[in-house]
């Protein structure tokens, strides 16, 4: 309980030593430290890739087989992730929830809207 009450205050105990960067929780200020430096200390079996976090490397792991367990409720195809899969779902309905805020043109997907913030307005950001 003490833990979750914390969520709700802007108390960042944890900092981190490289960037100054400040973490509500000690979990999240070692996740961060692997981040900023170079250490990869999960390497993938079948390729001898490299990866800081072994979430990402058991993501990475995935690429290596044909399993493709998240389907599509509409039609049909398969995915690895589950993450994939969600994105692919909104392609099957009109819905474009990001939106540009200096044109203020909708996008399907986060990935969309950048790719058009970086493209068209680069120079008006700031």
């Amino acid at each position: 309980m003490k833990r979750h009450l914390k969520t709700h205050t802007n108390e960042k105990p944890f900092e981190c030593r490289i960037c100054s960067n400040q973490f509500r929780r000690k979990a999240d200020l070692r996740r961060h430290v692997k981040i900023q430096t170079d250490d990869k200390p999960f390497e993938c079996s079948i390729c001898d890739d490299k990866f800081k976090r072994l979430d990402v490397m058991k993501q990475h792991l995935k690429t290596h087989s044909n399993e493709k367990p998240f389907e599509c409720s509409v039609c049909v195809d398969r995915f690895r992730s589950l993450g994939n899969m969600k994105q692919h779902v909104k392609t099957h309905f009109n819905k474009k929830p990001f939106q540009c805020t200096i044109c203020y043109k909708y996008f399907k997907s986060k990935v969309t809207l950048k790719q058009h913030m970086m493209k068209l307005h680069t120079d008006e950001k700031n």
